[in-house]
């Protein structure tokens, strides 16, 4: 009795898993296997998009915080090293 229901479990398996590997062939494969993608697809994804698109915005928020850092270098040097710059300058 327990054999013939093992017998019965393994036959409505085998069965559920051809039903399954039957669903799976009328799907086509590009939908679900990952295939590689380039550089340039991922660019002009829309998952990826702010990615391509944050280099320039980095670009310039760097040369901003350089140049304000710059200036405020400039703004904090002591009076005594002014003064000494410029009397450098004016002797050559």
């Amino acid at each position: 009795m327990a054999a013939a229901r093992d017998a019965d479990r393994a036959a409505r398996l085998a069965d559920h898993a051809a039903y399954f590997d039957g669903l799976l062939a009328l799907i086509p494969s590009k939908y679900y296997l990952h295939k590689e993608a380039d550089e340039d697809t991922l660019a002009w994804s829309k998952y990826y998009r702010n990615r391509a698109m944050k280099a320039p915005k980095q670009l310039t928020k760097e040369a901003s915080k350089s140049g304000k850092r710059t200036k405020f270098e400039e703004a904090s040097r002591s009076i005594a090293d002014l003064q000494a710059e410029e009397a450098a300058a004016a002797a050559e």
